[in-house]
Parts: C-alpha cells; sequence; structure tokens
C-alpha cells in the first residue's frame, strides 16, 4: 500500500518518470489526490483507541486545499520544474508533515500525478503557570493550525502577570476567499495598550508568479527592556503605528533565475513611554513616510535534507544566488521627522561540498541616512553543515556570524546569550553594537520512534562569542562554552522544532567565576543567520507574523 511508503519518512524522495528533453513531454490525464491522517491506523502500532480518537478529532487538510498549491492540471504537459515546485509549496505548510508527487505513466503519450500527503498534529491547548520577577504568571490558550481543515490558524490567547492582563485573538490565513492570498489578522489587549493589525499578500509563490503585492496597517505598544552601565536595567514602551503597501512585478526569466522589481509607500511612526526616574538619553521620537523601489534576483538551486533545522522533516534549502537591494526617499514634506533615505541590501549564496556536505553565507547591511548614518546594521554569516547517515540520523553544524552596528536607535542594540548563540550564560547577558558568534554543534537523532510520538536524540556543543561598544572591547569580551544536550523531538507535529535540555559549562567568563548553566527551552540554540542582531533588525511586521502569543507584545 501507498501508506506504507511513509513509515519511514527519513528516507522517502519524491518519484519522478525520468522524460529526454528531446522528447515530447506526455499529457497529465489525472491529477489524484491522497490524503493521510496524522496517524496511519493501518499499522498495528498505530491501530490504538487514542490514536483512533486523534484523528477522529483533527481536522483532515480538504483536498481543495492541496489542489490550489499545485502548478499544473489535468490535460496539461508534464512539466517536472512544476511538480517539484508545487512539492515545496506544500511542504512550507507546518499542518503538512510530509508529502510525495509521483507520476504513473498510462502510455506513452499520459501519465497520472499523484499527490499523497501527511498531515502534522495541529491542534494545541496552552496552559502553565510559574514565577516571573518574583510575580506569580498563569496563562491558558487554544491554537488551531488548520481549522475545519482549510489550513486557516485560529489561536485565543490569555495571561496574567501580577495585575497585567493579556487578552489576544490571532487569524492566519494562507489561501484567503480560496485565493493565493495569505492573510494575518491580530487583536491583543494588555490592560490599557492594544496591539491591532492586519496584513494581506499576494506573494510570488512560484519562480512564474508575474506579480505580487501587499497591504500591512499595525497599531501597537511594544514593552521593552533598556540596559545602561549608567541607569541600570528598565522598562519602557514603544509606541508604533504602520502601514505599508507594496507591488512587484517578474521583469525577466530564465530556467534558474527569475529577476523582479518592487515599489512601495510606507508610513512608520515610533513613540516612546520612558520611565521619568531614568535619563533615557538617545531616545527620540521618529516619523517616516517614503516611497521606494527595489530589485531582486533570485536563483533555483534546491537541496533536501533531513534533520538541519527541522527535526524528523524533509527541507528544501536553496542553494542557488540570491540578491535584494531598495531604497526609498522619506522628504520632510511628506511628514518625516527629517530628510531620510533609506536602504536594504541583502546577498546570500549556497555551495555543494564533499560527503553530501553544503554551505550558506549570507551579507547585508541596511538603515538610513539624513545628515548621518543611522541605525546602520551591517553583518555576515557564513554556514558549513555535514549530514550523514548510519544507524542514527546525523549532522555537523557550524555557524560563524559577525555583525556591526553605528549609531544604533537607542532602542535596538546587539545581543548575545543563552537564547542567541551562547547557551552557557543568560538570556541577553552580553550587549553592544559589535558582536561575533561561532557555535559548533554535532547533533543525532534515534530513528525508532517512541510511543509513536517522539524521537530523541542528542548534541554535543561548543559557543564562542562577545559584544562590545568596539572591536577591541568585543574581543576582549569573548565568552566561550561547551556541552551536551538531550533532543526530544515530537514527530507529530508542526513545527518540526525539538525541545532541548542543555547541560553548558562556560570555560571563559571573564571575571566572573566559570559555572554551568542548564536551560530548556524549544527550538534550537542559534539560527544559520543574524542572531546577536534580530532584535535590532525587529520591523512592525515580525511581531504581527510572529506566532508566540507571549513573545508578541513584549522584549522581555
Amino acid at each position: 500500500m501507498i501508506k506504507k511508503r511513509f513509515k519511514s519518512l527519513f528516507i522517502i524522495l519524491p518519484l519522478f518518470i525520468p522524460i529526454s528533453s528531446s522528447a515530447k513531454s506526455p499529457s497529465i490525464r489525472k491529477v489524484i489526490i491522497k490524503r493521510n491522517s496524522v496517524f496511519n491506523t493501518d499499522l498495528e502500532k498505530e491501530n490504538k483507541f487514542i490514536f483512533r480518537f486523534a484523528n477522529k478529532v483533527h481536522f483532515k487538510t480538504k483536498e481543495a486545499v492541496i489542489k490550489r498549491e499545485l502548478l499544473f492540471k489535468e490535460n496539461e504537459l508534464y512539466d517536472e520544474e512544476l511538480i517539484k515546485e508545487s512539492e515545496r509549496n506544500l511542504r512550507a505548510f507546518n499542518f503538512i508533515k510530509a508529502v510525495v508527487i509521483s507520476s504513473v505513466p498510462i502510455d506513452a503519450n499520459q501519465v497520472d500525478i499523484v499527490v499523497e500527503t501527511i498531515d502534522s498534529w495541529t491542534t494545541n491547548p496552552q496552559a502553565g503557570f510559574g514565577k516571573r520577577a518574583d510575580e506569580v504568571y498563569y496563562f491558558a490558550g487554544f491554537e488551531e493550525l488548520n481549522f475545519g481543515g482549510r489550513g486557516k490558524n485560529i489561536s485565543v490567547f490569555y495571561s496574567r502577570l501580577g495585575d497585567k492582563t493579556q487578552r489576544e485573538i490571532r487569524y492566519a490565513d494562507p489561501q484567503f476567499f480560496g485565493k493565493k492570498i495569505h492573510t494575518v489578522g491580530l487583536f491583543s489587549k494588555v490592560d490599557d495598550n492594544e496591539q491591532l493589525g492586519f496584513d494581506i499578500l499576494s506573494p510570488f509563490y512560484t519562480f512564474r508568479t508575474p506579480y505580487s503585492g501587499s497591504v500591512s496597517v499595525i497599531r501597537q505598544r511594544i514593552e521593552k527592556e533598556y540596559f545602561t552601565g549608567e541607569e541600570g536595567l528598565f522598562d519602557f514602551y514603544q509606541r508604533q503605528r504602520f502601514f505599508r503597501v507594496q507591488v512587484g512585478k517578474k521583469i525577466k526569466e530564465e530556467r534558474r533565475m527569475v529577476e523582479r522589481v518592487n515599489f512601495g509607500f510606507e508610513f512608520r511612526e515610533d513613540k516612546f513611554d520612558i520611565p521619568v526616574n531614568h535619563l533615557a538619553r538617545g531616545f527620540f521620537d521618529r516619523k517616516l513616510v517614503g516611497l521606494d523601489a527595489g530589485f531582486s534576483l533570485e536563483e533555483k538551486d534546491y537541496i533536501k535534507v533531513f534533520n538541519v533545522y527541522k527535526m524528523h522533516r524533509i527541507e528544501d534549502i536553496n542553494l542557488g544566488r540570491g540578491f535584494y537591494f531598495s531604497i526609498g526617499l522619506a522628504p520632510e514634506f511628506l511628514g518625516s521627522t527629517k530628510n531620510y533615505l533609506y536602504f536594504n541590501t541583502f546577498s546570500r549564496n549556497g555551495f555543494r561540498s564533499l560527503m553530501n556536505s553544503f554551505g550558506l553565507i549570507g551579507i547585508g547591511v541596511e538603515g538610513r541616512r539624513s545628515n548621518r548614518s543611522e541605525n546602520l546594521i551591517t553583518y555576515g554569516n557564513v554556514n558549513y553543515i555535514i549530514p550523514f547517515h548510519a544507524r542514527w540520523s546525523q549532522a555537523i553544524v557550524a555557524h560563524s556570524e559577525i555583525a556591526y552596528g553605528q549609531n544604533l536607535d537607542a532602542e535596538n542594540f546587539l545581543t548575545l546569550g543563552g537564547k542567541s548563540g551562547l547557551r552557557g550564560f543568560k538570556i541577553d547577558a552580553f550587549t553592544g553594537n559589535h558582536s561575533m558568534l561561532t557555535n559548533i554543534e554535532y547533533r543525532a537523532v534515534h530513528p525508532r520512534e517512541l510511543f509513536n510520538l517522539i524521537h530523541l536524540g542528542g548534541a554535543a556543543f561548543f559557543d564562542i562569542g562577545g559584544v562590545g561598544s568596539n572591536w577591541h572591547s568585543t574581543i576582549n569580551s569573548t565568552r566561550s562554552d561547551i556541552g551536551i544536550g538531550l533532543r526530544i523531538i515530537p514527530s507529530r507535529s508542526s513545527s518540526g522544532a525539538p525541545w532541548r535540555l542543555d547541560v553548558a559549562r562556560q570555560i571563559s567568563a571573564g571575571s566572573n567565576k566559570k559555572g554551568w548553566v542548564i536551560s530548556l527551552f524549544g527550538g534550537h540554540a542559534f539560527d544559520l543567520f543574524n542572531n546577536s542582531i534580530k532584535k535590532a533588525k525587529k520591523k512592525p511586521l515580525d511581531y504581527l507574523r510572529e506566532t508566540d502569543p507571549d513573545t508578541r507584545h513584549s522584549e522581555k
């Protein structure tokens, strides 16, 4: 049976009928959709009451949702590139765990296309309690990532910290009104502070898509922390109003390369509520109203990897070249605080190496210019990944990054710590405007599934990095740690992210006494790009698209 092909997901690759480029492509006679729920009850080990019940309450993905992502139709000519791109589009959905698209020859001139999917578990109740800053904290919520089997994401959330209460409802839809339009809507209220926003995006969902467009509106008040040696740590609020409309057009397409342009109008206003007992030097209210234009180039060179970033999932990583550049003008006569020139550029590339290893490189710069450079961030990242499979699925992941911030806005700073690359230290333990970080991690995941729900794995790691006010102080403040970790990977989850329990020993701790740090978090300890500048680069839209309700309204 076809379902049995999914018994060991990590060895599945799409099966395609080779078609000579010189021969005429056959036509597609029929497209067959085969949808599988979360558990395969045809297997004896999964034919249990609990798994049958889970399948029953789970919203199975509708056939129409899958069909809308397919870039081919019946009676069209077979195109292998469209087959692969359709598979990547489906695999990008968090409510689909695995997808295989294969072709079945009928005769010399016709083929049937079989699209087979497995759903991930998408119903997530949320509840918990504890103490934070010596105050009682508790929360409750519910999230459904595939409501009605139509890919709709609906979540409600309630939390209370001391006398502070948060209520939130969020809606996200990758196929708004049955079209390829991504939509996010959010309403959150924390006491007297509201967070409102929506984002409607018609993306370049394939290399052949001719146009794109988006409209975004956000109003929010974000709680943040600020640290200086003179003033110590204090909380402040950043109020934002944001509106952006953008259109894009494909201008050139070759077999593996596409070029696009985009034009946009942006309004952004930032105001700050600072405690009166703090000096708060450098905090200035800002308004930017401007027009911008951009150019992008993207090369298609995808590889499939397993257990690199998403665990126990096939991932699509593009090793092709990519380049993006945008520039905008925000003059005072439109309402801007100053005459601004704002810009953003980013370039990435990948490469293949020995033993199925590969690398990813990315560099970029963004900021504003008035009478001087403002909030200028320059950064670079290098990654090298060596996946290998014996009895266990294993990988060595090496990451290195460097970043420099010039005349950063007062609310922005580069950070390193327990959740951003240096796991042997506290969260955001080091701040400044220069940073460097290197991580080397060995990861291993056992193929055996425990209780038909989880995989276990482990890691050994070494982290070294520093943050300072200049390169000399950054080098002098370099800290390092070494350790091991346990990985618990929910095999049916929608995210593919592990739970990690790490035990790290500080190797160099400066003037502090060396010690051990135990941490338990979801996700990896470092990303492949821009760990130290995440907060400094964070845009209003990033808060709206944030999936964790506990961090959408606060960066504390």
